[in-house]
């Protein structure tokens, strides 16, 4: 009786940490969300922002990997083959924090990440194609309540930005897509150096573009550019460190992931004026029931398997 309460415990210790450590992620998504917003206002350059700012979360993640005793581990794989995937997924991502930049640009920060926040609804498509998921009409109907409620969102600026709002969609179909990879290829590689491997590429391009048009920056901008940085590095970090914890327990964690729309919504208000209305309140309800029940819906077929 004893040995199952001490079980039910630690079960209960796991799942806490890692809603913890999800809405730690949330927050410092969010808050990079934020400072890319505001690095357009002050017109400094996606390659700037993305070659310091990315070296500097990289070096952050170095010396943790460092202190922790992680760096070979994370350098050294045993085959050569195993460096294929996180190469690949890396330099698949190049796009995407460009995607991030212009459309923040453009578009309201809580919009935005409704839209991100439909990640779940390309993971299960994702996971029909790649890991042979069962096709299941109750998911098919919750994902469609879900876009529902983006078209909501996104319906009184749809004229204005059809171009912008269709180009984010890449964004989570691409992020979904680097998970199920994750997932599938996890043996060959540590999380780690997934997280190096995902950032570097990046960081590497826009740091030689810097290097072809260089400029002086102020110590203000080289500050908002390495925070920018940190914050990005800092929720890639708890992301995996909550999933990772959490293995078979993740659908009980995943629904939090969705705490980044309040974020927003908050950051978008006290930030940058954006404001809040009730067709916004409804779709990001809306998307948060249908992709929270998509993501225990997924997580629970995983965990039988």
């Amino acid at each position: 009786m004893k040995k199952i309460l001490n079980t039910k415990s630690h079960t209960k210790f796991i799942i806490l940490l890692g809603v913890l450590y999800i809405f730690i992620n949330t927050l410092f998504g969010t808050a990079f969300d934020t400072v890319t917003k505001y690095v357009n206002e002050i017109n400094i350059e996606w390659y700037y922002y993305y070659g310091i700012g990315n070296g500097f979360g990289i070096l952050i993640f170095i010396l943790y990997l460092l202190t922790t005793k992680k760096f070979k581990t994370t350098l050294v794989l045993n085959n050569y083959t195993d460096y294929l995937i996180p190469v690949l997924r890396g330099i698949g991502f190049v796009p995407i924090p460009l995607i991030v930049f212009y459309s923040l640009e453009r578009l309201d920060i809580s919009i935005f990440t409704t839209i991100l926040m439909t990640t779940p609804f390309f993971l299960y498509f994702w996971s029909i194609i790649i890991q042979k998921e069962k096709f299941k009409f109750s998911n098919i109907f919750l994902i469609f309540i879900g876009f529902c409620g983006v078209v909501i969102i996104v319906q009184p600026i749809f004229n204005t930005f059809t171009i912008t709002i269709f180009v984010c969609f890449i964004v989570p179909l691409f992020n979904s897509l680097a998970s199920i990879v994750v997932s599938k290829y996890s043996r060959a590689a540590p999380s780690d150096t997934y997280v190096l491997f995902f950032m570097s590429p990046l960081a590497i391009i826009s740091l030689i573009i810097c290097l072809l048009n260089p400029i002086s920056l102020s110590m203000y901008s080289l500050f908002i550019i390495c925070l920018g940085g940190t914050f990005l590095i800092l929720a890639v970090l708890f992301f995996t460190l909550a999933f990772h914890i959490a293995g078979n327990y993740s659908r009980y964690i995943s629904p939090f992931l969705y705490l980044q729309i309040l974020w927003a919504l908050l950051s978008g208000y006290f930030f940058f004026g954006e404001t809040i209305n009730i067709l916004k309140i409804i779709g990001i309800g809306l998307v948060v029931f249908s992709g929270s029940l998509v993501l225990v819906s997924i997580n629970s077929a995983a965990n039988k398997n």
